[in-house]
């Protein structure tokens, strides 16, 4: 954010920042009425920032103890690649993997049968903590190299708002997409993906830019009417679905 607000300046507008961090829980949920419903963060945790930002001088960030605590030994060099905490715990190390040989063996049973071309869908379900994550992680560990490819996507129920969010996450994901990449970046990446796969494929480029808010420079596409324009959209575009966007078509 400082760095972004530093580009104004070459503007001739002064605009500087007063940040306060804080860690800890949350509560997300809906404020507003039906016309302005919205979701925002609640709790201590969320008061106490605002506070320290409050108290911040402007270009300065203050930072609560507790965060400080966590972070102290550490030097901030810019943001990392994990975007999830199993990620950043895989970056940390991760403690040895001991059971669910059970488990494990079933999700190698189905991944088996997705090779023989029987598609599965699998359910992992527990509560928050009991190793979910950590289990389809070991599961991809053990799969060989090359034969697969993987894609994900999450979903958040303060997004629901968002139309399409759950395939744009696994789209961007496959198209390696970075939060904040320019127009033009995003479109070369999707075309040189899509390319490469086939170029009978190019017809759903427009879809593809419209989900992503881009510029729409298919006339065709811009004249259809909202039902059609859905039908297009790779949640039922019948080319994505059959090429399944796997260029070793593997499922």
């Amino acid at each position: 954010m400082r760095e972004h607000a530093a580009k104004l300046k070459p503007r001739g507008i002064e605009f500087d920042m007063h940040i306060g961090l804080n860690t800890g829980l949350v509560v997300v949920g809906r404020i507003g009425d039906d016309l302005t419903m919205e979701y925002t963060a609640m709790g201590d945790t969320v008061n106490l920032a605002s506070r320290l930002q409050s108290m911040a001088a402007p270009g300065t960030i203050h930072v609560a103890e507790s965060t400080y605590s966590l972070t102290e030994g550490y030097q901030l060099l810019g943001p990392g690649q994990a975007k999830t905490r199993l990620g950043a715990s895989v970056v940390r190390g991760l403690t040895p993997f001991v059971g669910r040989t059970k488990e494990l063996g079933h999700l190698a049973d189905c991944y088996e049968q997705a090779k023989k071309g029987q598609g599965q869908v699998v359910g992992i379900v527990g509560e928050p903590g009991v190793g979910k994550s950590r289990l389809l992680l070991q599961m991809r560990e053990t799969l060989p190299r090359g034969e697969h490819l993987y894609i994900e996507g999450g979903c958040f129920h303060y997004g629901n708002a968002v139309p399409y969010l759950p395939i744009m996450n696994v789209l961007r994901y496959y198209f390696g997409i970075d939060e904040g990449e320019p127009e033009t970046s995003v479109k070369k990446k999707i075309e040189e993906k899509i390319g490469g796969l086939d170029q009978r494929l190019e017809t759903i480029l427009p879809p593809l830019h419209d989900i992503f808010s881009l510029k729409v420079e298919d006339e065709q596409y811009l004249k259809l009417d909202s039902p059609r324009m859905e039908r297009r959209r790779p949640s039922s575009c019948p080319s994505l679905h059959q090429h399944r966007i796997e260029p070793r078509g593997k499922y």
